[in-house]
């Protein structure tokens, strides 16, 4: 239904009436003087808010005119006229979201102008009261039919007070659950979020307490999923909470993302992306032969982001998390670094902005050689995270699992690899208290590369790493130059004589218990022990076993241009030998 408001505009009078006229029909009209535009007695008011109808306004000038209005709730067309008669439209979008949704009225304003005559008639629309229902609060989620009917709320943008405590008000477990039942699962909020945290769709924002429960029977299978959708129990979490909660997943894979954009798909256990939030006291689980994977087929340039907590996170916290899940990335065409490359992480895949990783735990396998197929081919891979682009602290963590790089399928770009951080770009950020336990491996294939460090992989700006440890096996084939330890029948097998070069050389492996390729910058490192051994990732008799006399000798690798810095940085004190 229309209703029709006449309104004549004229450069020296303007007449206004509020009547349901026809259109054409000039009778009835108020005077009001130029000088006098104060009208708030002829508004456009009682605008329905659940089906507004269109309001149509005649303006009869002698000029020509422009109309506008002040809000995006509503439009004008059309916005300009000459002289003489028109009728111009005005349409409202409703004011309300569903039905047990309370939203305010709202107010704007429609402007005519004409050779300096302005005709401001002040809008207002009412809010909607949808029927109030009544909502017997569960205190929380009891089972899988609860769980599935809060998540489907949840993103459907409604209410989930019923799941909700009524004193802590956050949405509890009161049970495990196993969801195997709604196999492929959908998940949570469904949306999309840059690296950047930029967001599309209504992301989760409440508070989730699991209350130690368990989520058991996660299923995601996704082909060609959409740039920048989350993948994972939740898709994207912004300014949410998760907390107390042990997810197991059987299998999460997506296959063939569209890697032609730089912004494509976030996995992870617990959550794809999270934004501005945080999740703490969280273990995610791989249920038997079951992995967080991303299988790349096409597109040679697209951010992929796979962590066992989550995929990437901005601006966020990971508190107290444990991962044990298998994260794997088999990469045939993406041979990109950075944001337009893939990273994988125990915990998170990537991490930009000011996030902190406090007092958690990697005991899952990332990246890893499955028969002849390298599901480790990321240019960026840690026990942490693969990437930190932003001002990134990570206190107290541990990684326990096996870090393995492989090269990109059809590329010789080399590949990150470290116990804690593949590629730390920002300066100042901090490394404290952290301890890797695991073997840290590069797969090479032919002459490709990696770069291998028992805490970081390469480094784009000076930091700290303080009071840190390292412990595991430090493995690759591969030295600078194209030269390898062992190749086929080469006569470079060193064996138990590895590293034996003088290092102020350039002939020194990309590999080392602080970091594979320092990159000439000053980084502090101080504090810290190692122990292991370094050496061959494909002879087991070709290795150095890490000793109080040889340790500093194995501290960065690379050439001694690129390692001279941070060897010679008075900073650096107080590291020792210890098992």
């Amino acid at each position: 239904m229309r209703k029709i408001v006449k309104y004549f505009v004229s450069a020296a009078l303007c007449l206004v009436a509020v009547c349901g006229c026809k259109n054409g029909d000039l009778s009835g009209y108020i005077a009001i003087k130029t000088t006098d535009i104060g009208l708030d007695v002829n508004a456009i008011e009682d605008i329905d808010a659940q089906e507004p109808s269109d309001v149509s306004v005649i303006v009869d000038c002698e000029n020509a005119w422009i109309a506008q209005v002040s809000d995006d709730w509503m439009t004008v067309s059309p916005n300009y006229g000459g002289g003489g008669k028109c009728v111009v439209t005005l349409t409202f979008l409703p004011n309300f979201k569903n039905d047990e949704t309370d939203m305010a009225a709202r107010s704007g304003e429609l402007t005519i102008a004409s050779h300096g005559t302005v005709l401001t008639i002040p809008i207002r629309q009412n809010g909607f009261i949808g029927e109030k229902k009544e909502v017997v609060s569960l205190g929380g989620i009891p089972d899988a039919a609860e769980f599935k009917a809060f998540a489907d709320a949840a993103t459907a943008g409604l209410s989930v007070e019923r799941w909700t405590n009524t004193e802590t008000k956050a949405v509890e477990l009161l049970a495990d659950i196993d969801i195997s039942a709604y196999s492929p699962w959908s998940p949570i909020c469904l949306a999309t979020s840059t690296n950047a945290g930029a967001v599309k769709g209504d992301a989760y924002d409440g508070v989730f307490d699991g209350k130690g429960h368990t989520i058991k029977g996660l299923s995601i299978t996704e082909n060609n999923p959409a740039a920048g959708t989350g993948y994972g129990l939740f898709s994207v979490v912004q300014g949410g909470v998760i907390r107390n909660l042990t997810v197991e997943a059987s299998n999460i894979a997506v296959v063939n993302p569209d890697c032609s954009s730089a912004n494509n798909v976030h996995i992870g256990t617990i959550a794809g992306a999270l934004v501005k939030g945080s999740i703490s006291n969280c273990t995610a689980k791989s249920a038997g032969d079951g992995s967080v994977s991303v299988k790349i087929q096409s597109g040679a340039s697209g951010l992929q982001t796979i962590g066992g907590i989550c995929g990437c996170a901005y601006e966020s916290k990971l508190e107290g998390c444990t991962s044990g899940a298998t994260i794997l990335c088999y990469n045939e065409t993406n041979a990109n670094n950075g944001g337009t490359g893939v990273s994988m992480g125990g915990l998170a895949g990537y991490c930009n902005g000011s996030c902190e990783l406090t007092s958690c735990t990697n005991n899952g396998v990332v990246g890893a050689m499955v028969g002849d197929e390298r599901w480790g081919s990321a240019c960026r891979i840690g026990g942490f995270t693969g990437t930190t682009q932003g001002l990134v602290k990570i206190t107290s963590c541990t990684n326990n699992g096996t870090i393995t790089g492989t090269c990109i399928c059809t590329s010789d770009k080399t590949s990150r690899t470290a116990g804690f951080v593949g590629y730390v770009n920002t300066a100042d950020s901090q490394i404290t208290g952290c301890v890797n336990n695991g073997n840290i491996c590069f797969a090479p294939a032919g002459a490709y590369g990696g770069y291998v460090g028992g805490m970081v992989g390469q480094i784009a700006n000076a930091f700290v790493i303080d009071g840190c440890e390292t412990h595991g096996a430090i493995l690759c084939d591969l030295y600078v130059d194209g030269h390898f330890y062992k190749r086929g029948d080469s006569s470079e097998v060193v064996g138990s004589g590895l590293f034996t070069e003088n290092v102020d050389t350039d002939t020194f492996p990309e590999m080392g218990l602080v970091v594979g390729r320092p990159n000439s910058k000053a980084t502090t490192v101080k504090n810290c022990k190692f122990s292991g051994k370094i050496g061959a990732y494909n002879d087991a008799t070709a290795f150095t076993v890490i000793t109080a006399d040889n340790f500093q000798r194995f501290l960065y690798g690379c050439t001694y241009n690129r390692r001279k810095a941070v060897q010679t940085n008075e900073a650096n004190t107080g590291n020792v030998y210890g098992e």
